[in-house]
């Protein structure tokens, strides 16, 4: 097989007919894959793909029968310098396993390490910067996923399997209001603005899942991630990644104080996350007064 490899184990401890895991590297340039598709589509069980720093304009698909990826770990030199952007071609997230239209069980067994994943929209269906289904297992580790818009789950969608995210942040992604079933504005429904789980595991250690919003507008803190998960402690859940700053203008000031007295009973006006509209919105944003220093 045609691919960089880089081996850890001395050959003669291997037992014949054992799969050799490596390291395949993806470089806009200079290497034997300049895609992160292709490295995957020739990937085997254990392999790792290390994707060096620069914009990857890709849709993923991760769907490839059986166990192949068992094992299989994407990971790039930093959150910040290797970014896969999906260039908001719709209908396509960012990553995807088990694409709409096929039956594949995959079972895989992926990890994804220090990635931004950005700009995937699937805006009449599911899963915006990633969308999961069957029975895979999937890990996040440092990766931030951000700008996306789907139906349900503008970050992530997972329908079953097995997920965790661990010091990931799911920010500012988008729920669309284009198709009778999305709906995201109508009161009780929880289609999941930053992640939405309709089935499976889902765990979160050290993460952050806020400001994502519906069709421009607000949502409140339970409405960041739709379903039961299970906090494995550090994490944030809240409204706004800004905090106080409820209109989102980079300042804290008197127009904040407005918004909220003005839109008393609305949810996206619970800055402080508590589930009720009151005096202590109202004292958050005075207590944090002034320029918003936020990242």
């Amino acid at each position: 097989m045609n691919k960089m490899i880089a081996m850890t184990a001395a050959a003669g401890l291997l037992l014949a007919g054992t799969a050799i895991a490596g390291t395949v590297t993806v470089q806009s340039t200079g290497h034997t894959y300049t895609t992160i598709q292709d490295a995957i589509d020739n990937a085997t069980a254990n392999d790792t793909i290390s994707i060096g720093a620069g914009t990857y304009h890709e849709s993923i698909n991760m769907d490839k029968p059986g166990t192949a990826f068992n094992g299989l770990t994407i990971k790039g030199d930093s959150f910040s310098t290797t970014i896969i952007d999906g260039s908001l071609t719709n209908p396509n997230p960012v990553i995807s396993f088990a694409p709409y239209g096929t039956t594949d069980v995959n079972n895989e067994v992926v990890t994804f390490e220090n990635l931004t994943i950005q700009h995937g929209a699937v805006a009449e269906a599911f899963g915006g910067g990633l969308y999961s289904t069957q029975t895979s297992h999937i890990t996040m580790n440092n990766c931030h996923i951000l700008f996306n818009e789907a139906c349900f789950g503008g970050g992530i969608c997972m329908d079953s399997g097995m997920m965790t995210l661990v010091d990931c942040v799911v920010e500012s992604n988008q729920l669309s209001n284009l198709a009778p079933n999305c709906l995201c504005m109508t009161p009780g429904t929880k289609h999941g603005a930053g992640i939405y789980k309709s089935g499976g595991t889902l765990s979160l250690k050290g993460t952050t899942v806020c400001s994502n919003q519906c069709d421009g507008h607000q949502l409140s803190t339970e409405d960041q991630i739709s379903s039961p998960w299970t906090d494995n402690g550090g994490n944030t859940i809240r409204m706004s990644c800004n905090g106080a700053d409820v209109n989102l203008d980079g300042v804290i000031d008197i127009e904040d104080v407005r918004m909220v007295q003005a839109s008393a009973g609305l949810c996206y006006t619970d800055n402080n996350g508590d589930g009720d509209i009151d005096i202590d919105d109202l004292l958050n944003v005075i207590e944090d007064w002034g320029p918003n220093c936020s990242p």
